[in-house]
């Protein structure tokens, strides 16, 4: 099987083969330290087959582009996660935390 590709650039990565024990706060400690220009927040979800996965904000698509490129040979909780642009519209959480799209 071919490796999946990153896909096309956007602001917002999408992390999947997350270790079970990841939390928010890792995910976020991870970006600041290992791609922290231009990061803007992260958060956890659930997909469709509630499996764990995560996101990472950036002000641009060249801070994102960036940070995928440094992040996918960093280990994170123990593991290195599987790190993509995300397909969707979505944007950075603002206002608290509230997650908007576009």
């Amino acid at each position: 099987m071919a490796p999946r590709e990153a896909g096309t650039p956007s602001r917002t990565l999408l992390l999947r083969d997350l270790a079970h024990r990841t939390t928010e706060d890792d995910l976020r400690a991870f970006f600041a330290r290992v791609a922290p220009a231009g990061f803007r927040s992260a958060r956890l979800r659930k997909d469709r087959a509630q499996t764990t996965i995560g996101f990472a904000y950036y002000a641009s698509v060249d801070d994102a582009d960036a940070a995928l490129r440094v992040a996918r040979s960093h280990k994170l909780c123990g593991k290195v996660p599987s790190i993509f642009f995300a397909r969707s519209t979505t944007a950075a959480p603002t206002n608290g935390g509230a997650h908007t799209t576009n």
